[in-house]
């Protein structure tokens, strides 16, 4: 928990992002994330006008369907509340994710087709969380369907695609070893 702020203060902006994924009955999965920003004072909106404290100054939200594969079957994007009409325009590039992978260099794959100018820098964020909320959602499958087997972690001869991924999960360190001793590398140096 965060400590007690230590001066007095006013909320400003209130951004919320929430994301859920969902097993669908084809075997595929969707990933459905939403981003509403909001002002707690009276805003003044170039397009739209005043719009009162907690009225959306954005609200997006995108679904992309993914296999256990982790590549992309289809992207569907809604921008219920944006601060100009062209902003739809930002949406277009999205198309272009579809039948990539979000296994390597999806952050590069965002920037080729929705970065800067070519894309909504909000839809971006979306999409770049979506893809760890995929691997989330693919890690948590596949280990429910290993475990429904019978098997154990030390039963695994597949490489985890999660090794290596962040400090936890490093191959040189304590949970790797204890957990998944056959893909344990002591002593080597850290990336």
């Amino acid at each position: 928990m965060l400590s007690e702020p230590v001066a007095s203060r006013a909320l400003n902006h209130t951004r919320r992002v929430s994301f859920q994924s969902y097993d669908r009955d084809d075997g595929l999965f969707d990933i459905e994330g939403r981003i509403v920003d909001a002002k707690d004072y009276p805003y003044f909106d170039r397009e739209r006008g005043e719009l009162a404290p907690g009225d959306p100054v954005h609200d997006i939200s995108v679904r992309m369907t993914i296999g256990d594969d982790l590549t992309v079957r289809a992207i569907e994007v809604s921008m219920d509340a944006v601060p100009f009409t062209i902003c739809g325009g930002g949406a277009t590039g999205a198309e272009q994710l579809v039948g990539t992978s979000i296994a390597d260099g999806w952050r590069r794959r965002l920037s080729d087709s929705l970065g800067r100018t070519a894309g909504c820098t909000h839809l971006r964020e979306l999409l770049l969380a979506s893809g760890t909320v995929a691997f989330q959602t693919i890690s948590g499958n596949r280990d429910q369907r290993f475990r429904a087997l019978g098997h154990k972690d030390e039963d695994r001869t597949d490489n985890p695609f999660f090794l290596n991924g962040c400090h936890s999960w490093s191959e040189d360190g304590p949970i790797v070893a204890r957990y998944f001793p056959q893909y344990a590398a002591p002593g080597k140096d850290r990336d």
